[in-house]
């Protein structure tokens, strides 16, 4: 048994961009494009139009050809390079918008071959019977994708979306005969969508290329990348970065590491955002006093209590209650940030009068180690760091195996710095002033600790 294709439709945005329209943004003519790739115009989609809308444009009218409803559908499987998100798949909004209830949907990322690829993935499931009826569309939104000051590549692309209904065929000379496909993955580089597991310095060159003027990640990511600029020579001052929204950890609003991140992106200023997965966002930072986070409390009864006894106290756990959230909601949802509460200016500079945090979150409960008595938060250690010019990284080590836990600490130097064992002894009387201990510090070669791209992972235990 074969496989037919028994319904087709399609779908254009109305929008008409000319080769004559091009001229106007970038240095090309309609000479030059049509001569090297016979396009003459592309199609752009609306604002706020979607690649799973043009998607189930398309797919509706290959569905009435083939005189199926969605429900019918065993399988959709959807061609695209430029999803409306990375997940959930768009073949999965776009059986949501079909109603099609009785199918499975997946993307296919084979960009220009992603149809062909899902004819002959369909067929397949067609021949052995596995699946009746299958919806293969090929769909992409790359207008918001391509560079635009490329002339060799924006000319190319456009938006639109083509869809097929493949049903088994009665006819055993018609039909899916056979396929044949290949990739040659040696060609990868000739055009790509940087993203996903770049390394850093080329997520830096992405930052240039587009001239992008926020960056979000973690305060620690927002160092790794600062360095490994000055490491190749990039100028990150031009990058245009004027915002870095930092999360997921503290550090954020510890002036240290605030003044860290703004030295290393020159003209940048940092952004300290809070939140966490079982609440969203829960403040904001001061736009007047920069390093103190405001809760957000027309949406959270918030408290601060000591994280042993539970009771009231300037500095100690952050404790929420959501007001408005119907679903999941939280009661007094211990958050384990450790916060210190601003009681001597109850209107804050700024005007308001929500809780004000000074210096963000410093830390966390869970982080706490005890070593001879002394507790000790890995936001703390971190501030000490981050004031220090002369230290590139550092890692902590705490031995739990022995009576009592003992630290001692790796410190990396910067390349620049001339003299070590200075550095090893301003760090050890700077711990044994702020801990009251005497912590063992010993010195590495540049380049060898361990960097992180996500949260920081200085503290090992063990």
């Amino acid at each position: 048994m074969r496989a037919q294709i028994i319904g087709t439709g399609s779908y254009v945005p109305e929008k008409v961009v000319t080769n004559r329209d091009l001229e106007k943004i970038v240095e090309t003519s309609d000479e030059w494009i049509v001569e090297r790739t016979g396009i003459r115009e592309r199609r752009q989609a609306a604002p706020g139009e979607n690649t799973s809308d043009m998607a189930l444009k398309a797919s509706i009218r290959a569905l009435e050809m083939a005189s199926t409803r969605a429900d019918e559908l065993d399988l959709i499987i959807v061609g695209t390079i430029s999803p409306d998100m990375p997940m959930p798949a768009c073949a999965a909004f776009l059986a949501h918008k079909l109603g099609a209830t009785k199918c499975f949907a997946f993307d296919l990322s084979a960009a220009c071959a992603g149809s062909l690829f899902g004819m002959s993935i369909a067929s397949q499931f067609i021949e052995t019977g596995r699946a009746k009826r299958v919806l293969v569309v090929g769909v992409e939104l790359l207008t918001r994708i391509v560079d635009w000051k490329d002339r060799n590549s924006c000319v190319l692309f456009g938006d639109a979306a083509g869809a097929m209904v493949l049903g088994p065929s009665k006819d055993e000379g018609r039909g899916v005969i056979s396929t044949h496909l290949h990739t040659d993955g040696s060609q990868t580089g000739i055009l790509c969508i940087p993203g996903g597991g770049m390394s850093s310095e080329a997520r830096l060159r992405v930052i240039l290329d587009n001239a992008a003027t926020v960056l979000c990640c973690t305060p620690t990511y927002a160092i790794r990348l600062g360095e490994v600029a000055a490491q190749n020579k990039m100028d990150i001052s031009r990058s245009g970065v004027k915002r870095i929204i930092v999360a997921g950890e503290p550090g954020g609003s510890i002036h240290a590491t605030r003044r860290r991140i703004e030295t290393l992106w020159s003209g940048a200023s940092v952004f300290d955002h809070h939140g966490m997965t079982e609440t969203g966002p829960v403040t904001y930072e001061c736009p007047a006093r920069p390093g103190v986070l405001h809760v957000m409390e027309s949406a959270f009864y918030a408290e601060v209590i000591d994280p042993a006894t539970g009771k009231p106290v300037p500095a100690g756990e952050l404790v929420l209650t959501t007001l408005t959230r119907t679903g999941s909601p939280l009661l007094r949802y211990r958050t384990g940030d450790l916060v210190r509460r601003d009681l001597e200016n109850p209107v804050c500079s700024c005007g308001r009068h929500e809780i004000a945090l000074g210096g963000g979150v410093h830390g966390r409960v869970d982080d706490m180690v005890i070593v001879r008595g002394v507790n000790i938060y890995p936001g703390s250690i971190d501030t000490l760091f981050q004031g220090l010019p002369d230290v590139a990284e550092y890692r902590v080590h705490v031995n739990t195996k022995s009576a009592l836990a003992e630290l001692r600490v790796e410190v990396e130097p910067v390349e620049t710095c001339k003299d070590t064992e200075k550095l090893a002894a301003l760090i050890t009387n700077t711990l044994q002033i702020a801990l009251s201990l005497r912590v063992p510090v010993t010195i590495v070669a540049p380049g060898t600790l361990p960097r992180s791209e996500m949260k920081a992972k200085r503290w090992v235990k063990g």
